[in-house]
């Protein structure tokens, strides 16, 4: 059995977003506030469920993570 909360996003283990937020620290935030707890407020959450194509690096408030020292 999982030891996920029950408030934890069911679309986890399919996010392409997932795996890259606990490659850095300063990211871990999204992860614990969108993945683990609010995730019905997650950009990529509504864009799944409204069957939407989601980019692969949106971050929760929909907007694109930037790579490379840039910010979003």
């Amino acid at each position: 059995m999982s030891e996920t909360s029950a408030r934890t996003c069911p679309n986890t283990a399919t996010c392409s977003l997932f795996p890259r937020l606990g490659l850095r620290a300063s990211l871990g935030v999204w992860t614990a506030f969108y993945c683990e707890s609010k995730y019905e407020e997650c950009a990529r959450y509504k864009a799944a469920r409204a069957g939407k194509p989601i980019p692969d690096l949106m971050l929760p408030n929909g907007k694109i993570l930037r790579i490379g020292g840039e910010r979003t």
